[in-house]
């Protein structure tokens, strides 16, 4: 890769494709998607949320049903993802993306809505640093209130 945004995306893209790939268990997909995650969760997190955000766009079709390949990710390697999410909640100032154009509050309406999808209780404690924000309050109690829900 030419640099850190296109190598996260790089990252994706194998562990997309351990993901879906036929024939193998999900343990076996976990196993061979680890190097790609052990690396966004170094070297590439400040480039590591982005895909993520923008691969809710992204639709797959299996057994005639459509739905977003980030639902897959997210179902698949929740705990691989929480580190990504939690990580650019803390340093929203660092993020980075392979695009020019940057819609800050906008990746981060969709970081949190990952983070309440994937999160814990130490996740709930950095949304709540969110609340007050005028562009992300919402989103972030929405969060709050799905981890709150999940974990009584």
């Amino acid at each position: 890769a030419q640099n850190d945004e296109r190598a996260a995306w790089q990252c994706y893209g194998a562990i997309i494709f351990w993901m879906l790939r036929p024939g193998i268990t999900a343990a076996e997909a976990r196993d061979k998607a680890a190097p790609y995650w052990r690396r966004l969760h170094s070297t590439l997190l400040p480039a590591a949320a982005d895909p993520l955000c923008r691969l809710r766009q992204v639709v797959l079709i299996q057994s005639g049903q459509r739905a977003p390949v980030i639902r897959s990710i997210l179902a698949a390697f929740p705990g691989e993802v929480r580190p990504v999410l939690e990580w650019s909640l803390e340093h929203r100032a660092e993020l980075t993306s392979l695009f020019a154009a940057r819609l800050a509050d906008d990746r981060l309406n969709h970081i949190i809505g990952m983070a309440g999808a994937v999160g814990n209780a130490d996740t709930a404690e950095l949304l709540r640093t969110y609340i007050d924000d005028p562009h992300l309050g919402s989103s972030a109690i929405t969060a709050i209130k799905w981890l709150t829900d999940q974990s009584a």
